[in-house]
């Protein structure tokens, strides 16, 4: 039995789950997003984030799939940085090529 399933068997109404962002109005009720805040959170940092202001986000992206229970948020950020170096990468090379192009 997952922890959400005993949640729910136990009587609970809501849970709170560490997804180092701020919940969203239709979150799910079992998995509402929950920020940690560490020793090394400034005063600054947390008075910032309770006027709206640098507010954590998880992406859309790992957001969905961590809802669904099937990827580690580490490794999807990961893959996210991935794709991003890339797509920058192929837009530098297009640029190059183009650039090369115009001076023949």
């Amino acid at each position: 039995m997952s922890v959400r399933a005993a949640v729910i068997v136990a009587g609970y109404r809501c849970a709170a789950a560490v997804k180092n962002a701020l919940a969203r109005p239709a979150e799910d009720p079992f998995a509402i997003a929950r920020w940690t805040v560490t020793r090394d959170v400034s005063a600054a940092r947390i008075a910032l984030v309770l006027a709206g202001q640098a507010i954590p986000v998880m992406s859309s992206f790992v957001y969905f799939d961590y809802q669904a229970g099937s990827i580690n948020t580490a490794a999807a950020a990961a893959v996210i940085l991935l794709l991003m170096i890339l797509v920058f990468v192929v837009a530098y090379l297009l640029l190059v090529a183009r650039r090369t192009e115009d001076v023949r």
